[in-house]
């Protein structure tokens, strides 16, 4: 048993990389001596979402290198470093047993100034092709923590334990009310994510196809906070981002149009859901989304849009189909990894038990 055990998360950009580390925490909270601190990026969001959790909030500047030419390569590289001198002394005063990265651009930074300190390093990777974060942060981890064996994508494998990936906890509470009977509805219900930021892309291929999409099931839309807009529409209804009743509105979901984020994949699978999938094109990311929405179509786990004019078709030819929405959903199911956050807790326990 470990006497106590102060454990510092980093993560951030979307929520995507905030609520597993999130899950994390709850399978450790209870642990005897536990202490924690989460060190993310300034979206108000993520802040809100940790300290929702009673967990210390503290953020950091912040920088992003991007894939092609521009301006802000240059000035953030000096937010990087701000950053790096900022998560030097907060882990210098807090010092934590471990840290856990979730990645994203905010946790480089974090990861060298906790190596720098001898502070044991845990980190996760989501998706099936590991990012640029990953693969730095990997250099200093102790362990590098994977969704599924195939993921492992040139990582040190000395260091890598599949662990799958955690979901936001609040999927994991009872059901607290039926959705559609809330809403009134007696038809199907389709949920629109796009990730917690959002997906331009896919708001507007909704808000083109409206008429369309609403004769045939009630639209339940993340757009995102940058994109939202009241659109006062039959069947119809837009939200920035969806907190409070995620796990009524996956519940009540017929089928989910998204995005293949990782996170959002494993909230598809959780729930069992049937999906149609509509990953960030290469031109706009490395390739993961492709990769993720591509395994589980493989798996026949579910459909993926290639071309926008398929759009219309295959949400019709899905919504139409209850016999294929459920060999999808069940499929889907299959691949679900509900344990991974305890996974990824007993790694961190394991790490703080060699510095004892």
């Amino acid at each position: 048993m470990i006497a106590s055990m102060r454990v510092c998360y980093v993560g951030g950009g979307t929520m995507g990389h905030v609520n597993p580390a999130l899950a994390v925490h709850d399978s450790l909270k209870d642990e005897p001596g536990y202490e924690c601190l989460f060190i993310g990026s300034h979206h108000s969001i993520e802040k809100q979402a940790v300290e929702a959790h009673c967990v210390p909030f503290v953020a950091i500047c912040s920088g992003k290198l991007r894939r092609y030419a521009s301006l802000r390569n240059f000035t953030d590289l000096f937010l990087i470093i701000i950053g790096f001198v900022q998560a030097f002394f907060i882990l210098l005063r807090y010092r934590p047993d471990v840290l856990f990265s979730k990645g994203g651009y905010v946790s480089v930074p974090v990861v060298f100034a906790a190596h720098l300190l001898h502070i044991p390093i845990v980190t996760h990777e989501s998706d099936a092709l590991p990012g640029l974060s990953t693969r730095l942060n990997s250099k200093w981890a102790r362990y590098v923590c994977i969704a599924f064996p195939e993921a492992s994508g040139g990582l040190p494998e000395e260091k890598v334990v599949v662990t799958g990936n955690p979901i936001r906890p609040q999927l994991f509470s009872p059901v607290a009310y039926d959705l559609k009977q809330k809403l009134g509805i007696s038809g199907k219900l389709v949920f629109v994510i796009g990730g917690s930021l959002g997906s331009h892309q896919i708001n507007q291929l909704v808000w083109d196809n409206l008429d369309e999409l609403t004769k045939s099931a009630f639209i339940y839309h993340q757009s995102g906070k940058a994109d939202w807009r009241h659109i006062d529409h039959e069947g119809y209804c837009c939200v920035p981002y969806v907190e409070d009743e995620i796990n009524e509105v996956y519940h009540a979901a017929d089928l989910v149009i998204s995005r293949s984020g990782a996170g959002t994949i494993g909230e598809i699978c959780h729930y069992g859901k049937a999906s149609l999938l509509i990953p960030l094109p290469r031109s706009a990311s490395r390739g993961d989304q492709i990769l993720n929405a591509d395994r589980l179509e493989e798996k026949g786990a579910a459909v993926v849009l290639k071309d926008e004019r398929d759009f219309l078709k295959l949400f019709h030819s899905l919504l139409e189909d209850d016999e294929k929405r459920s060999k999808l959903g069940k499929a889907a199911h299959v691949l679900a990894t509900d344990a991974a956050a305890g996974n990824i807790a007993d790694v961190i326990k394991r790490c703080a038990k060699k510095q004892e």
